[in-house]
Parts: structure tokens; C-alpha cells; sequence
């Protein structure tokens, strides 16, 4: 449509390019997921990445999925979207996903498209999710960082080089345990079948 396409006239080529090329794809909002969600691929199939499972990760900056799913609904691409729930509840994000206000038709489509978002209200976005699930590993991480900050909050004020550090630790010591968040195994497992 007319507004997809201003949109991706704007945009920076090589996503949409990767985009259309992938027969699978997850779009996530920001680089911390970007960044750790490679190597919780790996946590889930230790013998697997998500590019030998012909499985894409592009980072779609900020909240601009409903663009992407646009196209994925002419192009049939497999789409998990893994985003933050930011404080609100599941149906105010699931109307985010209608095409316009006139229209209630959504464009997400439960075959093509798997909306992956934690449910807990007090968890808000992705590093609250591996602080809480995750709290002795980023404890032992980052206590030694703080200055007057709680681990959380330096997680929240540091969000992409404590995913690099995170993302570096799980790589470096596979044999770690991690807990991976529900909502982000939900999403690679149906991008595997």
C-alpha cells in the first residue's frame, strides 16, 4: 500500500532487501535483542544458529513490525515478532497490529505471524525479563559496575554493551546455565517447524 511503500523508500535498503530474500524471519525492535539472541538460539539447539536454520534476525528499530508484516502478508514469509510489552496489556499491542483505525482487519496472520511478547506487566522490556530470570548470572556479571545503580538499572541504562557482555559470556562458557524467557523459546520453536 501506499504508506508501506513511502515508508520503505525511506528506510534503509539492505533490511528490506534481507526481509524479502528470507523465507523465515524474527524482527526485533532494538540492538540488545539483536545482539543476545544468537546465542539463545544456541542455549535451546546447541548443534544449530539461527543462520544455519535459514532463520533471519533483523532489527527493525523501534516498532515499525506492522510495516514489515505488510510485507510478509504479500511474500508469505514465516515472521516471528519479538518486542517489548512497554507496560501495556496484550490487546492494546495486539491493536497496534490493525491495518488502520477504520479498518479491523489485522494484518497479523497466525499462520505466517507469531506475536512474541512477554505477558508479565512488571516486566517491561527484554533486560527486566533477563534480569528476573536470570538474576544470579547478571548479579555476577555486573555487581562490580555499579556505582549507585542496582544491577537492573545499570542493565537498563547499559542495554547494548550488557548484551555484548551477556552475549560474550554465553559463547565463551557455553556449559553456563541460562534461563531463556518463554516468550523468546516460543517464538524459535515455531520458527522451527
Amino acid at each position: 500500500d501506499n504508506s508501506t511503500s513511502k515508508f520503505f523508500e525511506k528506510a534503509p535498503d539492505h533490511l528490506l532487501l534481507e526481509y524479502i530474500l528470507s523465507k523465515k524471519s524474527i524482527l526485533v525492535e532494538g540492538s540488545a535483542e539483536y545482539i543476545l539472541l544468537p546465542e539463545l538460539y544456541k542455549k535451546l539447539y546447541p548443534d544449530h544458529s539461527l543462520a544455519e536454520d535459514g532463520i533471519h534476525l533483523i532489527s527493525v528499530g523501534g516498532i515499525k513490525f506492522k510495516r514489515y508484516l505488510s510485507i510478509s502478508n504479500q511474500l508469505d514469509i514465516k515472521t516471528a515478532i519479538i518486542q517489548d510489552n512497554d507496560g501495556k496489556t496484550m490487546e492494546e499491542i495486539q491493536n497496534q497490529y490493525l491495518l488502520d483505525s477504520d479498518d479491523e482487519t489485522s494484518i497479523i496472520d497466525e499462520g505466517k505471524h507469531l506475536l512474541a511478547i512477554n505477558v508479565n506487566p512488571d516486566q517491561k522490556t527484554f533486560e527486566e525479563v533477563v534480569f528476573d530470570e536470570n538474576e544470579e548470572l547478571c548479579n555476577s556479571l555486573f555487581e562490580d559496575r555499579l556505582k549507585t545503580n542496582s544491577v537492573l538499572g545499570y542493565m537498563l541504562a547499559n542495554k547494548t554493551k550488557v548484551a555484548l557482555d551477556i552475549a560474550k559470556h554465553l559463547s565463551e562458557n557455553p556449559e553456563v546455565d541460562f534461563n531463556v524467557p518463554d516468550y523468546i523459546k516460543d517464538a524459535f520453536e515455531w520458527l522451527q517447524n
